[in-house]
């Protein structure tokens, strides 16, 4: 089933440029469902909003994690004491990292890898924290989603995890019950990118990522947006 957008787009002016801030509603089923429809549970949920980030704080902040791209890994910081505790290896390029309100989980995205690093939490107490690729999950304890994915993060109630892949306009929904690929959503050929063919044609390149609490709204920022309807795209030649 081809996910559809609901229509609603708006352009917000953040620090004197456009981002065009994109709401997506249901997607289909793709956003969200109760846990009682794959006859599970979760014991935990957020009881705030969700954003992507290169740093995440567990629910419970006790750990805080880091991605660290220059040599491919995560680091686990106890809080109380703000002490490095583990050095987790991940995919290329680490850029943002996204916890399961649970604290079982962390979902890792390598933007040079074009996968996700799913990060299975065994033992979740600062003093004797353990935690590993979890190689049950595709090859390597990856999940391949799109082109260069650049920020990831889980929703409030813990059922969805959403991955912005920059390089291909595009969203990759990942079901934090089984973690495997439910469906993607193409920005690039949305109504968030325009109407007309050229407007089409131009690249969308979904950056931040955020949830509401409730789990229901889910908002992506653009990361080279227009400030004007027919606006052209710059060249990004640096």
């Amino acid at each position: 089933m081809r996910p559809t957008l609901w229509r609603t787009c708006a352009i917000v002016g953040v620090l004197g440029y456009a981002l065009l801030v994109v709401a997506l509603s249901a997607l289909d089923g793709l956003l969200t469902r109760p846990p009682v429809a794959y006859g599970q549970s979760l014991a935990a949920v957020f009881d705030r909003p969700t954003t992507s980030s290169p740093i995440a704080l567990s629910a419970d902040n006790s750990l805080l994690w880091v991605v660290n791209p220059d040599d491919d890994s995560v680091t686990v910081i106890r809080t109380d004491t703000n002490v490095a505790i583990k050095r987790i290896a991940v995919g290329d390029e680490p850029q943002s990292i996204a916890l399961d309100p649970n604290n079982t989980f962390a979902y890792v995205a390598n933007a040079a890898s074009n996968n996700v690093t799913v990060i299975k939490i065994t033992n979740a107490s600062p003093a004797s924290f353990v935690a590993a690729p979890d190689l049950t999950v595709g090859v390597g304890g990856t999940i391949t989603t799109g082109a260069e994915p650049w920020n990831i993060v889980s929703s409030p109630d813990g059922l969805r995890i959403f991955v912005a892949n920059s390089g291909q306009d595009t969203l990759s929904v990942i079901n934090a019950l089984n973690r495997s690929v439910i469906g993607s959503v193409n920005l690039r050929d949305s109504v968030c990118n325009g109407s007309t063919p050229a407007q089409r044609a131009r690249h969308f390149q979904p950056r931040g990522l955020a949830v509401s609490a409730n789990s229901g709204q889910f908002y992506v920022t653009r990361f080279l947006s227009f400030v004007r309807p027919d606006g052209v795209q710059g060249s990004d030649t640096g």
